[in-house]
């Protein structure tokens, strides 16, 4: 089994042409949405529309024609946010050297000079 057979989408299609509900226009190809797209209450008022279809569907079982803009922005957000994250932890974890001071020896002089020097 694939990773994606384990992601669920919500798809709603409409049973017309078109059909507009809680601020989306839905179509007769059906669109794909994170599950956790929509509020309780939102959800609750496409299940009740008889002139919608509401189903989860698996990612990989999606028909060609349904639009996946929200699954592919909801994806695309949720990469950027893990690349920042990984990128804040390898700053934590990793400072730069210039942003260490070279050491020094009691008199306070720098002693990777000294040592470059012979001295």
């Amino acid at each position: 089994m694939t990773k994606s057979a384990l992601i669920k989408v919500l798809v709603v299609t409409a049973l017309g042409a078109s059909f507009r509900r809680c601020g989306h226009g839905f179509t007769d190809q059906g669109s794909a949405f994170p599950l956790d797209y929509f509020s309780e209450s939102d959800l609750k008022r496409l299940h009740k529309e008889p002139r919608l279809s509401v189903r989860e569907v698996a990612l990989e079982e999606l028909a060609d024609t349904v639009n996946t803009d929200a699954v592919d922005q909801a994806a695309y957000t949720a990469a950027q946010a893990e690349a920042e994250k990984t990128a804040a932890n390898k700053k934590t974890a990793n400072p730069k050297a210039a942003d260490k001071a070279p050491p020094k020896d009691e008199a306070g002089d720098d002693k990777a000079a000294d040592q470059q020097a012979g001295a």
